[in-house]
Order: C-alpha cells, then structure tokens, then sequence
C-alpha cells in the first residue's frame, strides 16, 4: 500500500511530499510480516561546490578505531554558499576503488557520539568572502586500510524556500598549499562589505605538537594513491 492506497509495483511516485509504504507478506505456513517504511521525494536543485583541502590526516587510535582530521574550504559559482543548511553538510572518504570508507557522513555542526562508534566527533565552521573553512574531525570504531584519495561534500540549501537545492563536490585527497589562492584563481573569493558572525564550534586543539582525544599515532598525513 501506499499512502494507504493499493499500489501496483513498478508504478512511477512522482508527488513531491512525504509518503508512507506499508508492505505485508505472507508464506507457504501462514506467517505474516509486515514493514512500513516512510520516504520523501523532494524537488530541490541539483547544484555543484568546489573544495579545496587545506589540511588533512588520519590517525589510528589502536583496538580497532581510527579517525580524521582536515580541513577543507568550500565555495560555488552556482549558489551562494550562505544559503547552506549547515547542518546537511557532509564529508565521505573515497578509496582507491571509488567507493565510499564511511557508512555515515562526518558532519560539520555539533559534538555528539557518533552512532557505532564510542567516541565523538567535533567541528567548526567559519564563513567569509563567500567560501566556508569547514573542519572536521572524527573518529571511528574500525580501521581504515589507507588514506582516503579522495574527498566528496554533500549537502543542501534554502530548505522550504524557492530555489531548495542539493550540492556535491568532490576533490582528490591533496593537501593545497595555497587553497584560498586557488579559490581566488577560480573567480571564487569576494570582499564581503559586512561578514556575518563567524559560527564557531567545539574542535580539537593541538596540544605539544599532538590533537586531544585518544589518537596515538600518525598512519599517514598524504594519502597513497595507488591501492590500499
């Protein structure tokens, strides 16, 4: 059923708005399951974002757990980056073959236990000249065989608002270091005649040369780029 109405498979949901699936089966013995499950479909845009790392590390924490640590700047030609629901906004590590390292996306607001795992994740996020410094930092309960080489951004913008939108960037995992250069290469830097308040998040500090957190040793600030 959907939205409580008879629904022949493989026919087209097209409605922009919530919609309920409810589906029931029953076996040769009798037995019967039953599963609904709630969906969206949105009508957003389809835009693109630039990313440039700036900075990047991973880190093994021993027992099993490893973490990240960058920081990446992020602007577009095609929306202003200001319109971003921050809170969308999430970075996936890509290996060698393409596909994503993180079963989750690591996120940019807050300080909260990550689901899976038993430690935190933190960051901080600061606005101006139209690009985003976004920094990151996660940790996470399983080993990471490499690096990542590459990076990938995902979020969405004006929600409820005309011109909604959904934007996607992506950048081999190699620390610029120039980054605001290469934005302002790229037609991407202007001069804001009054910055909005920077928003500043919970993040982790170095301390003598090392990050808080239980993180004990460096498994390779530059990702390899051939396989794991």
């Amino acid at each position: 059923f959907l939205d409580g109405q008879a629904y022949v498979s493989g026919t087209p949901v097209t409605s922009t708005r919530m919609h309920t699936l409810s589906v029931r089966a029953t076996d040769r013995s009798g037995n019967v399951r039953e599963s609904t499950q709630l969906f969206e479909i949105r009508q957003r845009l389809d835009l693109s974002a630039v990313i440039v790392v700036d900075d990047f590390q991973c880190i093994s924490g021993g027992q099993g757990t490893a973490g990240v640590i960058g920081t990446i700047l992020l602007a577009s030609h095609d929306f202003d980056v200001r319109d971003i629901n921050l809170a969308t906004v999430g970075l996936w590590l890509v290996d060698s073959n393409g596909a994503w390292m993180n079963t989750r996306p690591v996120t940019i607001l807050g300080a909260f236990p990550t689901p899976g795992s038993f430690q935190y994740e933190s960051a901080q996020a600061d606005y101006e000249n139209c690009y985003w410094t976004l920094e990151f930092a996660a940790e996470f309960a399983q080993n990471l065989s490499s690096c990542p080489v590459a990076l990938e951004l995902t979020g969405s913008g004006k929600h409820g608002q005309p011109g909604a939108f959904d934007f996607f960037a992506s950048t081999p995992n190699v620390v610029d270091p120039n980054p605001i250069q290469t934005l302002d290469a790229g037609g991407l830097i202007c001069i804001d005649p009054e910055p909005p308040p920077r928003l500043h998040l919970p993040r982790l500090l170095p301390v003598n040369g090392k990050r808080n957190g239980p993180f004990s040793q460096l498994i390779g600030c530059m990702p390899m780029m051939g396989a794991p």
